[in-house]
């Protein structure tokens, strides 16, 4: 976890610009779309060519809103920085251990079925207050892989967030098999592209 939030912190000294879509995602993570829009909270996915400053972008945001409320809780995961960063069972698992170790939470070990991971990751999220966000980020979400060494199917990944927490992924404008499984997932708003 230390590792990916070092990350984040030194992709945020090289952004510059972007302050309308900065704007935009951090009324996202801060939960001011859903109440004001009452449109339903769900993962985002952050979509842009390679190279175009989405890592940048998603770390900007995600240490602006922890600048902005420091109770609240971010979570980064670089996909691809690491070995253990490309298994999307270990990038959730390590997900809900930092959460559940932001809580005072036992870290106790947890279940291999991927919909089990949800259901657990789905009560931490539930812990989201208005000055207590929880925010995770996950960049390159596209080059995950399953077990298998396949894409994964995002089985682990909620359709809803409770209010106060968010979950922003990002990948290429060329990850169409991702795209088309994330289209069977989710409705509405949920894609953010730049350019």
């Amino acid at each position: 976890a230390s590792h990916h939030l070092a990350i984040a912190a030194r992709l945020t000294h090289v952004f510059d610009g972007r302050e309308d879509e900065i704007a935009r995602l951090l009324s996202y993570v801060e939960g001011e779309v859903h109440q004001r829009s009452g449109i339903k909270n769900q993962p985002i996915f952050v979509i842009g060519d390679p190279g175009v400053g989405k890592s940048a972008l998603l770390a900007l945001v995600g240490v602006r809103a922890k600048t902005k409320r420091p109770q609240s809780v971010m979570v980064f995961r670089f996909v691809g920085f690491s070995e253990d960063s490309m298994n999307a069972r270990r990038v959730v698992r390590s997900i809900i251990r930092q959460l559940r170790a932001a809580f005072g939470k036992k870290v106790a070990d947890l279940p291999h079925e991927m919909a089990e991971l949800r259901a657990i990751l789905e009560d931490l999220l539930m812990m989201a207050r208005q000055q207590e966000l929880i925010a995770i980020t996950i960049d390159a979400v596209d080059n995950l892989e399953s077990d298998l060494g396949v894409l994964p199917n995002f089985e682990w990944l909620p359709r809803l967030l409770p209010p106060f927490s968010s979950i922003m992924c990002s990948l290429t404008t060329s990850a169409q098999t991702t795209l088309n499984v994330l289209n069977t997932m989710f409705t509405g708003e949920v894609y953010y592209r730049i350019g």
